[in-house]
């Protein structure tokens, strides 16, 4: 939604202020953003399938 609203603002204004080029570096800097940040929530999520536990060690497991 936020590219949407970039390249809208980009449609909007002048030019000579905020043309196309600049609104689409936004459109790619958020998305490099957006991609970066998806990476590190799931690079920091645990492996719900393959993790063990105290238990399962103490048990021989």
């Amino acid at each position: 939604m936020v590219a949407v609203g970039v390249l809208i603002a980009a449609a909007l204004t002048d030019t000579s202020d905020f043309g196309t080029q600049e609104a689409w570096l936004y459109v790619s800097l958020l998305t490099i953003g957006y991609m970066v940040s998806r990476g590190l929530a799931k690079s920091g999520s645990g492996d719900l399938y393959g993790a063990t536990t105290d238990a399962d060690h103490r048990n021989g497991r």
